[in-house]
């Protein structure tokens, strides 16, 4: 709460990941929201049922990972 409210009085620029997530409720409560566009965030998941605004990406084989 204390990242969130710093972000807001001082409007930051920043961006917010958020690595394999199980459902976006999860996270919901550490995502500031702002009325600028200042603040980003970025979530990855392996739960291909976790949201309905997203880009899903097959998995990398390991030459592309190692790439």
């Amino acid at each position: 709460m204390m990242v969130k409210e710093a972000l807001r009085k001082k409007n930051l620029k920043c961006l917010i990941i958020f690595d394999d997530i199980q459902v976006y409720k999860d996270i919901e409560p550490y995502i500031p929201f702002t009325h600028e566009n200042n603040v980003h965030t970025f979530a990855t998941t392996k739960n291909g049922k976790s949201s309905t605004e997203g880009i899903k990406v097959p998995a990398f084989s390991t030459e592309d990972s190692l790439a």
